[in-house]
């Protein structure tokens, strides 16, 4: 089953007024590590789960059917998940590939989302875009000593600093010695050409906001319409920042889905 990391609520409310959890389905390449400031502030207010999708972090020995299609598999995994901890409605947020997961589960269980929050992706499939990435992380030396050496070798690969500096953190120290990556780089890369496939969905009527960078290359005009057609409920939240949404502007991120959980307007 998934990993997770959980921060319960610090609210204490009666039973019956406590609103359903937060679960967080981070992006490609993402573990809930790298959510824990967000997760903790968000917890001010509902629990919140932090999920390792499979083939991430402490999740990487869990693997999806070869014969089921990527998003389905991963929907069903979240699912299997939420039955398993006795969850039944919740609030979901995904990242990139993770809101794509939280897409295709909004259609195959639309029953368990009170509202689903999907940060800058959309129901497309989009041009590989990371093939230098997987070059650099698949031609790595792993016994390097340092992560000084390791930028070294992704530099030519991940020329953005702040791209580099999140694979870094993905460079796990061994007791032994050298590094591993917090993800299985071998089956990300064979599931590539599904990863960038949209989810298997018609049309949901759950309610759903977009929260999307307004310099990101990945909400193009036509991937916006194709969200706006397949979520009717729907709102789009703009915000001044590129594909990174939550780094880039973790703040807003917090309002609006403070706003969403809360049912209160969102800040402008």
């Amino acid at each position: 089953m998934l990993s997770y990391e959980e921060y319960p609520s610090l609210l204490c409310l009666p039973s019956e007024a406590k609103r359903p959890p937060l679960v967080i389905l981070p992006g490609l390449f993402g573990v809930s590590e790298n959510w824990q400031r967000l997760a903790l502030r968000f917890s001010a207010f509902t629990t919140v789960y932090v999920l390792n999708l499979p083939f991430h972090g402490r999740s990487k020995g869990c693997v999806i059917s070869d014969v089921t299609p990527f998003y389905q598999g991963m929907a069903e995994t979240v699912h299997a998940w939420l039955q398993e901890h006795g969850i039944s409605r919740v609030f979901l947020l995904g990242h990139s590939m993770g809101g794509k997961v939280g897409m295709q589960l909004s259609a195959r269980f639309p029953e368990m989302i009170a509202h689903l929050m999907v940060l800058d992706i959309c129901p497309v499939r989009y041009a590989p875009s990371h093939l230098r990435v997987f070059e650099g992380l698949q031609t790595a030396d792993m016994t390097l000593a340092t992560r000084i050496l390791l930028d070294t070798h992704l530099k030519p690969y991940i020329p953005d600093p702040m791209q580099r500096g999140f694979f870094l953190k993905q460079a796990l120290l061994q007791q032994e010695g050298g590094f591993v990556w917090a993800f299985d780089v071998a089956a990300l890369y064979a599931r590539y050409p599904e990863i960038l496939a949209a989810p298997e969905m018609s049309e949901s009527l759950v309610p759903t906001t977009l929260l999307a960078g307004e310099h990101s290359e990945y909400m193009t005009m036509a991937s916006v319409a194709a969200f706006q057609r397949v979520f009717p409920n729907h709102r789009v939240l703009w915000l001044a920042t590129g594909h990174w949404v939550q780094v880039q502007d973790p703040d807003g991120v917090f309002d609006a889905v403070k706003a969403v959980v809360l049912d209160i307007p969102i800040p402008k």
